[in-house]
């Protein structure tokens, strides 16, 4: 919401928010309130948020989008928010978010809007699986999520793929159509994956295939004016807060 550089700490001012990461609600006991409806609305709505982020002038990269960064708020109408986005400007260490992270960053050192979707394609399974992306370090005891769901879609085991809470109640043709999504935004090439407006577009589409309709979300007016000092400089300064009916994107 600000910052302050009048001390020799300078730092950034937050809203206080007083919900839970989405981490927190997947892997603390709580995932089986989040049904399988309720994961797609979660997923369209951060979609719609990084969505929104890229299509600034100029874009903004969120660097490092994970589970931590998502929160999710409480009640019959999950609020979500995604948090901390421009914060890895501030960093000389992206390796921060293991799992979530590009493999052509250990090559170019550079994050970009396809960064993102690499992390969303690995937040998409975590969601979808219930599991944290990485697992133990050692050789033999060694969970990657990418890679596990590549190896169960190529052999064409999907329906052991969704969180064990969402086994038979979840429509299978739908976790595959997700599970496509997700290994496409997870390709090693950039290039072949797609943009986050294509990824929200399937979204929004299953989401309407899910519920025998299509949730309009409002789009926003007029982002208020960002005075973080990470932000990009332009006639069009990025916001400080954005949000809409379900969802807030905050630095």
């Amino acid at each position: 919401m600000g910052f302050c550089a009048d001390s020799d700490h300078p730092m950034f001012i937050y809203e206080y928010l007083q919900i839970e990461s989405l981490y927190g609600w997947l892997h603390t006991g709580k995932k089986e309130l989040l049904d399988w409806r309720t994961r797609l609305h979660i997923l369209q709505q951060i979609a719609q948020g990084m969505e929104y982020l890229h299509s600034c002038s100029p874009s903004i990269i969120h660097g490092q989008l994970t589970s931590t960064s998502v929160y999710l708020g409480d009640g019959d109408a999950y609020v979500v928010k995604v948090a901390d986005f421009g914060i890895h400007e501030l960093s000389q260490n992206a390796d921060r978010s293991p799992g979530y992270l590009d493999p052509e960053y250990a090559v170019t050192r550079r994050l970009t809007e396809k960064s993102d979707v690499y992390s969303f394609g690995v937040l998409i399974l975590e969601i979808v699986s219930g599991r944290i992306p990485l697992g133990s370090s050692t050789e033999k005891d060694s969970f990657n999520i990418v890679e596990w769901v590549r190896g169960l879609h190529d052999e064409g085991n999907d329906e052991h793929i969704p969180d064990t809470c969402l086994h038979g109640v979840c429509n299978v043709t739908m976790v595959s159509r997700i599970i496509n999504l997700a290994l496409q935004a997870t390709e090693e090439d950039a290039n072949e994956r797609p943009t986050m407006s294509k990824i929200l577009n399937e979204l929004r589409e299953v989401n309407k295939t899910e519920t025998g309709h299509h949730v309009v979300f409002a789009e926003p007016d007029n982002p208020y004016n960002s005075t973080d000092s990470d932000a990009p400089s332009s006639s069009s300064a990025m916001l400080s807060e954005w949000c809409e009916k379900d969802l807030c994107i905050n630095t």
